[in-house]
């Protein structure tokens, strides 16, 4: 089975807490991307970056999920966003760095009882 990356920019809806970003499902999403490796989520992040320019901060959330051979989400990696969360953020640092944080270990965002096998790794 074939796996892409589905990357979100997110929010900072919180300016009281400067390192708070909401995820946002890529439907709903200013800006969202589906990509075959992981390395090709950089220069679509820095490209957001140049794209908003008038955000202070870039942020955003991916996941890995199954697709068709020809690179189509499969259903169901909406509820996976939405009930486990993307276990990465990726942060623009100055100077064009990234922070790549991963959450891949922590509790599902969605209601309980889950079962934590449902993520795909």
């Amino acid at each position: 089975m074939r796996h892409v990356w589905l990357m979100s920019i997110a929010e900072h809806t919180r300016p009281d807490v400067e390192q708070y970003a909401e995820g946002i499902n890529p439907k709903d999403a200013r800006a969202s991307a589906v990509v075959d490796d992981f390395a090709e989520l950089f220069p679509v992040l820095l490209g957001w970056r140049d794209a908003f320019p008038n955000d202070a901060r870039t942020t955003a959330y991916a996941m890995r999920t199954p697709a068709t051979e020809d690179g189509h989400l499969m259903p169901g990696w909406q509820a996976q966003w939405d009930e486990v969360g993307p276990p990465y953020r990726l942060d623009v640092l100055p100077g064009g760095y990234v922070k790549v944080s991963d959450y891949s270990e922590s509790e599902p965002n969605g209601r309980p009882p889950f079962n934590r096998s449902h993520i795909l790794r």
